[in-house]
């Protein structure tokens, strides 16, 4: 239930969006220089698919096996950070665990702390810190 309510949130702010920026392009005459092709629509329509049900998918993987989804989400968080990341196999996992924890335990401890000057500075860190690990 939880999921979903992010989930309707997040598709009812897409299309808003959607029809906002199809109004003001239509007002100011932006991508008249494009011309329609259903194949490229139907290639972003098959993009969407893919992003909307990775999430969905992984999350009824995880609840049909019964396991608990903060570790099985840890390793594809760091699965994916690794498979992007140049380098020897250790190094490159050594710096995704990293990327891992200051993604996450960057977020948590902000959104924890009561000020939000204090938890801008916890965010801003994590991220400069994250991209220094990128190298």
């Amino acid at each position: 239930a939880l999921f979903l309510a992010g989930i309707l949130p997040g598709v009812l702010m897409a299309l808003l969006m959607m029809v906002t920026v199809a109004y003001f392009a239509h007002k100011n005459g932006w991508g008249g220089d494009v011309k329609f092709s259903a194949s490229r629509v139907g290639r972003a329509l098959i993009e969407l698919a893919v992003v909307i049900a990775w999430p969905l998918g992984t999350w009824a993987a995880v609840a049909k096996a019964g396991l608990p989804a903060q570790p099985v989400m840890l390793v594809a968080m760091v699965s994916l950070f690794e498979g992007s990341l140049p380098g020897r196999r250790a190094a490159a996992r050594q710096k995704a665990l990293v990327l891992a924890a200051l993604s996450v335990g960057g977020m948590v401890l902000a959104r924890t702390l009561p000020s939000s000057k204090l938890a801008e500075d916890v965010r801003e860190a994590a991220y400069k810190h994250g991209v220094k690990a990128l190298g």
